[in-house]
């Protein structure tokens, strides 16, 4: 996470990206981060008992802000990935 803050009760995530990217392209990356927001979601609602509102990844040499999505589905989506990912350990 490279910047949190709260909003009206909740709190918005920022991650930088250096990615150098254009046009189609910022749908693509985003769609590739998501999960990241999703996990850093995750951890700030459990230190901070708060719900995390957005997350936004700041893609700086496009100078452009995409947001990804933060329903059930998401969460879900990434808590079986990680489940995953540790049986794969094990």
């Amino acid at each position: 996470v490279d910047l949190a803050f709260e909003e009206n009760g909740e709190i918005v995530v920022v991650d930088f990206k250096t990615d150098e990217v254009e046009g189609k392209e910022l749908e693509k990356r985003t769609r590739r981060y998501a999960p990241q927001g999703v996990v850093y979601a995750m951890a700030l609602e459990k230190i901070a008992r708060k719900k995390v509102k957005e997350v936004v990844f700041l893609f700086l040499s496009a100078r452009m802000e995409k947001s990804t999505p933060l329903g059930k589905s998401a969460f879900h989506r990434v808590e079986k990935l990680l489940d995953e990912s540790m049986v794969e350990r094990l």
